[in-house]
């Protein structure tokens, strides 16, 4: 399936990252069963390459540097 910035998306589920230093970076998670705006399409590097993520219009949350 492909996403582009401007699509609306429903959460799906609300079973997120388990990883502690992600999990405290994020203020606002998504809702289950709300429709979301896409603003920005990332891919994780790293260790989490080949993962995909949502910036959404409706959340943002404070900018957080990752490093290995």
């Amino acid at each position: 399936m492909s996403f582009h910035v401007g699509q609306q998306v429903v959460c799906v589920s609300n079973q997120f990252s388990p990883f502690p230093y992600w999990r405290a970076a994020v203020q606002t998670f998504p809702t289950l069963g709300s429709i979301y705006t896409i603003r920005e399409i990332c891919e994780g590097e790293g260790i989490q390459r080949g993962l995909i993520g949502f910036y959404l219009c409706e959340i943002v949350n404070p900018q957080v540097l990752f490093w290995e």
